[in-house]
C-alpha cells in the first residue's frame, strides 16, 4: 500500500468535515434559530430597566435584577459600605471598571448582598408591572 504524500488521507479528510460541520452547527445555533427572545421593561423615576431572557418568567425576573441592582437605593448604600471596606489595592483596582459593573461584582463577592438582591427581586416581582415583549 503506497503511502500519498502529496494531499491529506481519508481519515484526515473525514476529521476536517466532522470539524466544519460541528463549526456551522455551532455558529448557527448562536445565530438564531433557538426560539423567542423576550425582553422586560421597567421604567422607575425616569430610568428604564431591562432584562433579555428566552421566556416571559425569566425576562420579568431579569428585569427586577437590573433594577435591584443598579437602581434601587439600599442596594446602593449596602455597596457603598461594601466599598468603603474592601482593601484599598482592590479598591483601586475595581474602581478602574464602570459603576454598573463594580455593583455586579458586590452581588457576587457579598452573600448579604446577594441575599438583599434576591428579596428586592421577589418585591419587584410582585409589586412592579413589568411589561415584557417576546420576538421570534
Amino acid at each position: 500500500m503506497k503511502n500519498n504524500e502529496s494531499g491529506p488521507s481519508k481519515s484526515s479528510g473525514r476529521n476536517i468535515a466532522i470539524v466544519t460541520t460541528f463549526f456551522l452547527v455551532v455558529v448557527l445555533g448562536c445565530l438564531g434559530g433557538g426560539g423567542p427572545t423576550c425582553t422586560g421593561e421597567l421604567v422607575i423615576d425616569g430610568k428604564t430597566y431591562n432584562g433579555i431572557d428566552n421566556n416571559e418568567a425569566e425576562a420579568k425576573r431579569n428585569t427586577c435584577s437590573m433594577y435591584c441592582i443598579e437602581g434601587d437605593a439600599e442596594m446602593d448604600a449596602m455597596y457603598r459600605i461594601w466599598l468603603e471596606k474592601l482593601d484599598p489595592k482592590k479598591r483601586e483596582n475595581l474602581m478602574k471598571r464602570s459603576l454598573k459593573e463594580r455593583k455586579w461584582e458586590a452581588v457576587y463577592e457579598n452573600d448579604t448582598i446577594k441575599s438583599y438582591v434576591e428579596k428586592c427581586e421577589k418585591r419587584c416581582l410582585s409589586e412592579r408591572d413589568i411589561s415584557v415583549k417576546c420576538e421570534g
